[in-house]
């Protein structure tokens, strides 16, 4: 009986002197990395043997102290023991490798075994790769997105372990600054398994955004952030991606007044211009000049009467469109004009409307004079009224052409030809000039007495 006692107290203690009494924590390590797991022994120990998950097994015994032993079962797999540890270290990580690994101590004690072991659970983390979804994606060198109309993109976490922090950003520079970026608006997030892998996590986060004329020019931007349960980075190099925008924008309309007038006398031709807003600005083929009934584009002539020159590109997003008035009429005055334009970003054209003055050179007046003529002989009055064949020149305070010059001489001579016509004809008696007698009774009118005495 007191052998019995003895033995069992011995067993007891042989089997309290082997113990495990502190080990590695669960790690989470990243794909490629080298994994270490020790565990740290009280008592002698005459054997270590490390087993993943009972997929392969490495042994070290208490001989090889202090050696590095490789696995027969997995070559990249190495044991080392000391007296008071024994450490598994396996190179290149894979996810393969992701588990339950088990560290068992053992000593041999009168044929029997005594073994303790402890568990290790290992998570092994992927990098996830971060990429653009929804309409961004189309987008070549720049997004083009209408001014104050609100868009939605997607940013994307892909075949990552752990799920990754999608964060999406807008900033001036190509890479992220947290500092001074503006952080996007997150409308929804979704996550999924990996459909080629489901052990990897696949993230989806949808931003909205709203762009300004400011905002042309920057850059949308995302990143995949992993953290491990303590809250630190997995990987120190966050995967980002980036893409420019371009802030768009229809032809702008405006309620400027738009006028020229065109100089009969002068003959000059004439410009008008139109300035609008637009980004990008439109093609000389986009832009339509409605003369009237007629049409041309930017760059075109019509008859050698009206030239539409080709856009100019003004500061900012000006744009200006010049028309040149070469000849009209006064009809044309009275025409409806007006100026289209639109770009590939226009629900429908913008008119312009504008006008055209015709200013008419002055007209030459014409004056009536009225000559008044009395002749005595033979006690009769006869009245001739006289009209002038040619207009008096209306000389103009800028001076008298050539032509009026002309008009005017031939109108002196004229005058003074008649003058002498008139004079000739009044003494020769002809024409309405001529005499008129009135016929005399030659009898005595012996009641009157007017009788004509003969005197001896």
């Amino acid at each position: 009986m007191k052998r019995f006692c003895l033995f069992f107290v011995l067993a007891v203690v042989n089997i309290r002197a082997l113990e495990i009494i502190d080990a590695s924590a669960d790690p989470l390590i990243a794909v490629g990395e080298r994994l270490e797991l020790t565990c740290d022994i009280e008592g002698e120990y005459d054997f270590c043997e490390w087993t993943y998950s009972d997929a392969w097994q490495c042994m070290t015994y208490k001989g090889s102290l202090g050696e590095e032993m490789t696995c027969d079962d997995q070559e990249r797999a190495t044991v080392t023991g000391t007296e008071g540890s024994c450490t598994l270290g396996l190179e290149d990580i894979t996810l393969e490798d992701q588990g339950e690994f088990t560290c068992m101590v053992g000593i041999i004690e009168d044929s029997d075994l005594v073994k303790v072991d402890h568990l290790f659970t290992v998570a092994v983390a992927v990098p996830a790769n971060v990429e653009f979804g929804g309409d961004i994606v189309e987008a070549e060198d720049m997004w083009m997105i209408l001014q104050d109309e609100e868009v939605t993109f997607s940013c994307h976490g892909n075949g990552g372990t752990p799920a990754a922090e999608v964060l999406g950003f807008l900033g001036s520079d190509e890479a992220i600054n947290e500092d001074e970026d503006d952080a996007l608006d997150e409308a929804s997030l979704e996550e999924l398994a990996n459909p080629d892998d489901e052990r990897l996590i696949d993230i989806t986060k949808e931003f909205t955004f709203t762009p300004s004329r400011d905002d042309c020019g920057k850059y949308l931007k995302c990143s995949a952030k992993q953290f491990n349960d303590d809250g630190e980075l997995v990987f120190e190099d966050v995967p980002e991606i980036s893409k420019k925008i371009m802030v768009v924008f229809p032809p702008q309309p405006n309620d400027e007044e738009h006028a020229a007038g065109f100089n009969e006398e002068t003959g000059e031709p004439v410009d008008i211009e139109i300035r609008f807003e637009s980004h990008p600005a439109p093609s000389d083929d986009q832009v339509t000049w409605y003369l009237g009934d007629d049409t041309i584009l930017a760059g075109e002539e019509l008859d050698d009467k009206f030239t539409a020159h080709p856009l100019e590109m003004g500061e900012d997003d000006w744009v200006i469109a010049r028309l040149t008035v070469n000849h009209m009429s006064a009809e044309d005055a009275d025409l409806t004009y007006q100026l289209s334009a639109e770009n590939k970003f226009s629900d429908e054209a913008v008119f312009y409307d504008f006008a055209l003055e015709f200013n008419a050179k002055p007209l030459p007046t014409t004056t009536t004079t009225t000559t008044t003529t009395t002749t005595t002989p033979f006690i009769e009055t006869t009245t001739y009224n006289f009209v002038r064949l040619f207009a008096e020149p209306d000389v103009q305070a800028q001076g008298i052409g050539g032509s009026s010059i002309a008009a005017i001489v031939i109108i002196i001579i004229v005058i003074i030809v008649s003058g002498i016509c008139i004079v000739w004809l009044k003494r020769e008696e002809r024409l309405c000039f001529a005499a008129v007698y009135d016929e005399v009774s030659q009898k005595p009118d012996a009641e009157n007495g007017n009788v004509v005495k003969s005197t001896p």
